[in-house]
């Protein structure tokens, strides 16, 4: 999981410069998963 995310940086990076609105939600703790607080720092409603 945390391999990938200076990759995942780097392609949020370049989409943030040419005006993509993404994000990136790194986990630190698969087990237990907190759905609760995952779909807490994902605001769907920013996309709407």
């Amino acid at each position: 999981m945390g391999s990938i995310c200076d990759t995942i940086e780097e392609t949020i990076d370049y989409l943030m410069a040419k005006g993509e609105n993404v994000g990136v939600v790194k986990v630190h703790l698969y087990r237990p998963f907190s759905s609760d607080y995952f779909f807490k720092v994902n605001s769907y409603d920013s996309a709407q």
